[in-house]
């Protein structure tokens, strides 16, 4: 029986956390989100049907799955669960998120519409400046801003965490120097406005 269930959470980014009732008054904590996120927040991993002690070896080993399929344009996210007894369904839902058991990756893809990348060709010929704001992970961003033409070449991959150590005019300098191929990716929506408002005082053309 399903007790009740979060959306987005503080910690967990794109996070989704639905709270169980099994038998025997235990209780199942199912949670998904950024595959690192997750995976900071995991203690165990779930491994041929035993709950075994995470290894670095074996988080760098998600790591490098994760990246993999991000790398070829697919979202993807990790998955965690925690069980216990009644006193978890005390806790501050933040605090839920402790201790999880890493299930695995769920890897999707979302492919751009056929006529975007002839659309930004168009608004290269011109003179018109793209920039790509998503909340994906970097790697599946680039990916992704390579296959629509946005870059030639690598694309120039900012973070929201970087964003959010950067001054106004730090930022008024990269819009400015960088005409192509950039990418803000993992970013919250309040940091998509002041990318907004930031390009708004950049004068493109100078």
């Amino acid at each position: 029986m399903k007790i009740t269930e979060y959306h987005f959470s503080n910690i967990l980014l794109e996070g989704h956390l639905e709270f169980d009732n099994t038998e025997n008054s235990q209780y199942l904590i199912f949670t998904k989100g950024s595959t690192l996120d997750v995976l900071q927040h995991s203690r165990y991993l779930w491994h041929s049907g035993e709950r075994l002690e995470l290894t670095e070896t074996q988080r760098e080993e998600v790591v490098a799955a994760n990246d993999q399929l991000a790398s070829q344009g697919y979202r993807v996210l990790g998955a965690a669960t925690r069980q216990g007894g009644a006193e978890l369904n005390q806790l501050d839902h933040n605090l839920l998120e402790q201790d999880l058991t890493f299930l695995g990756l769920v890897a999707m893809i979302d492919p751009a519409q056929p006529e975007v990348a002839d659309a930004i060709a168009l608004c290269h010929r011109a003179g018109i400046q793209v920039t790509m704001i998503t909340g994906d992970y970097g790697l599946t961003a680039a990916a992704i801003a390579q296959r629509i033409g946005l870059a030639n070449g690598k694309p120039r991959i900012i973070t929201g965490e970087q964003l959010g150590h950067l001054s106004d005019t730090q930022l008024r300098q990269i819009l400015h120097k960088h005409k192509t191929g950039l990418v803000f990716a993992r970013v919250m929506p309040e940091q998509k406005l002041r990318l907004v408002e930031a390009y708004k005082t950049v004068n493109i053309d100078s």
